[in-house]
């Protein structure tokens, strides 16, 4: 496995990705594995995972035949618009009318 296409293919599927509110980071990366740090759309457990199994559908068409072990971590962010957060500015947004 050349690991300069791998990354390079993974940087360039990444710009697709952030456009749709996703992302990952390539943590590691060795002749047969691949550890990713991911983060899905709107932080969601779901998400992440559907990203995860694209990433691997991709990788298994670009690189057909090649043997590759993936894994991922969860890239967990806290989610700035919490309920109490929408109710806030939604009280601030109505008291200045």
């Amino acid at each position: 496995m050349d690991k300069d296409a791998l990354v390079s293919f993974l940087e360039e599927f990444r710009r697709i990705i952030v456009t749709d509110g996703g992302d990952f980071e390539i943590l590691e990366v060795n002749d047969d594995y691949l550890k990713l740090k991911i983060k899905g759309k709107k932080n969601k457990k779901r998400s992440r995972e559907n990203l995860f199994a694209l990433i691997k559908y991709m990788l298994q068409k670009k690189f057909p035949g090649e043997k590759i072990k993936i894994e991922f971590e969860h890239w967990e962010v806290p989610d700035e618009n919490t309920f109490l957060d929408k109710i806030k500015k939604w009280l601030k947004f109505s008291s200045n009318k």
